[in-house]
């Protein structure tokens, strides 16, 4: 709700933030499954991996702006301060050198990033303060109102249509590359447009989740 109402107060103008987060992608039905029992019955059903340890997920990290995606970062293993950084120094300013500010002079262009424990990384904060880049102060459990959430989702409805014809993790990265380069695009415009309207539903609701 705070964050709702300083997002009014101050006028954000959200077409000049770049949004960015990491995901585990994959192309397997997300879905939960539903079994009713009787009292004391043992269930002895297979549905299969579990999606989140599959041998078809890829850890993703990625980037977005209105007017397109940034380079994507496939990575291994957990995320860390120092693995952020490097990505950061890699390909932020890259892809977005209008983030960077001057000592005299904010960019208007801002970076959002979630509270997850690496991007609060020392480290992290400094390459902020050194490059002059303006982050947004993102709510915690948020990803109602985050638009590259909805990216990652798109991205793993486009993966569970060929769930039968990807058969290795590097086939599905292949097909995610295919889809953020070529498909994202498209969304991105409604995705942007949406914010104020999910910021006012916010608000309507008292700072409930939205849909």
């Amino acid at each position: 709700m705070a964050f709702a109402l300083d997002s009014l107060e101050k006028k954000r103008d959200w077409s000049y933030c770049i949004f960015s987060d990491e995901s585990d992608l994959f192309p397997d039905d997300q879905g939960k499954h539903h079994y009713r029992r009787y009292a004391g019955e043992r269930v002895e059903l297979d549905f299969g991996p579990c999606y989140r340890w599959g041998p078809r997920k890829v850890k993703v990290w990625g980037s977005i702006s209105l007017n397109g995606v940034g380079t994507r970062v496939r990575y291994e293993d957990t995320m860390t301060g120092n693995r952020y950084k490097e990505i950061l120094e890699e390909y932020l300013l890259k892809d977005y050198p209008l983030l960077r500010g001057t000592k005299t002079r904010q960019s208007k262009y801002y970076f959002q990033q979630d509270n997850a424990a690496p991007h609060r990384a020392l480290a992290v904060k400094n390459f902020f303060i050194d490059n002059r880049i303006t982050t947004v102060d993102w709510p915690s459990s948020s990803p109602d109102l985050n638009p590259i959430e909805h990216v990652w989702g798109f991205i793993k409805e486009q993966l569970f249509k060929k769930n039968s014809t990807l058969t290795s993790a590097d086939e599905a990265w292949d097909e995610i590359q295919r889809i953020w380069y070529f498909d994202v695009n498209s969304i991105l415009k409604d995705l942007y447009d949406s914010l104020p309207k999910r910021i006012n539903t916010v608000i309507e609701l008292n700072g409930a989740r939205i849909d």
